[in-house]
């Protein structure tokens, strides 16, 4: 990151990297880059931005198995499953650091910005210095 200047970072899902979540924020932030992250944790950890699965809902669906398993049921006669719920969580706080406009399709995607928790508030703060325009009445209010 010293040597060449990259526009942007996308930080895969993985062990190692996660346990230096918030050292890997941090020295982006710093870096003045923006990042793209796999689960919210690293958003909580001062991160820009991450899209994907909702992993509590993974647990639950994977005790579900374990359950039906305890119960007799026979691993092969289980049908593969995919994650079904998504979530796109932005920070506030690290977009206006970075100087970043989110666009006004990703706000009213976004289930959660961190640190500002509820998206009214967090439409409001990024709309004092990042929004051209106002959150569209009417529009879904729904994650992806």
């Amino acid at each position: 990151m010293t040597e060449e200047r990259i526009d942007g970072l996308g930080v895969s899902a993985d062990t190692m990297l996660f346990m230096h979540r918030a050292r890997i924020a941090d020295l982006v932030v710093r870096r003045q880059l923006p990042a793209a992250y796999p689960v919210k944790d690293y958003v909580e950890a001062g991160g820009l931005v991450s899209s994907g699965m909702v992993l509590p809902d993974l647990y639950r669906r994977a005790a579900s198995y374990v359950d039906k398993i305890l119960k007799g049921a026979k691993p092969r006669d289980l049908p593969v499953e995919t994650p079904t719920k998504y979530e796109l969580v932005i920070n506030a706080k690290t977009a206006k650091a970075l100087g970043l406009t989110i666009p006004q399709s990703l706000l009213v995607r976004a289930e959660r910005a961190d640190p500002v928790t509820d998206r009214r508030a967090f439409v409001g703060a990024l709309a004092g210095g990042l929004l051209d325009a106002p959150l569209a009445a009417g529009a879904p209010q729904n994650g992806l």
